[in-house]
């Protein structure tokens, strides 16, 4: 017998907590990236970085968080998929936005190395999108299997 849904507010500090759990996973693993990746700067910079990267998208995310109650069946699925790639999405469109205001159609056609610090911030939108999600889903599921 599984136990009823938990409320809005539970499921947003849920996804909040998710979200602050894979942002700190992030921050401890990428300066074990070789190469320059790894070198962006201390836990404290990386962490504020992606954080606040990460928190816009998050609100993004809120819509979902709200409307899907449990993780049960497809809903699992769903709250995985969108909660991955919201993020890559989103930082993809952000940049791109910021590259057309600031340096003008032609100059992106014919310029393509600009673009390569866009990809490598929807890897890593990805990576804490993927993580977010999938500890939002197994709170959920652990809430919703615990007798009251």
């Amino acid at each position: 017998m599984t136990a009823p849904a938990p409320s809005a507010l539970k499921r947003v500090g849920f996804s909040l907590g998710a979200l602050l759990v894979s942002v700190t996973l992030f921050s401890i693993l990428l300066p074990l990236v070789p190469g320059q990746l790894g070198r962006l700067g201390p836990f404290p910079f990386t962490f504020l970085a992606t954080l606040v990267f990460a928190l816009p998208v998050w609100c993004l995310y809120l819509p979902f968080v709200l409307t899907l109650k449990d993780a049960e069946g497809r809903r699992r699925w769903i709250i995985l998929v969108t909660g991955t790639l919201i993020g890559p999405v989103a930082m993809g469109l952000w940049a791109a936005a910021l590259l057309l205001n600031t340096l003008g159609l032609q100059r992106i056609v014919y310029e393509a190395g600009d673009l390569r610090p866009i990809g490598a911030l929807m890897g890593f939108a990805f990576f804490v999108g993927c993580l977010t999600s999938a500890f939002y889903v197994l709170a959920l599921r652990r809430m919703l299997r615990r007798p009251r």
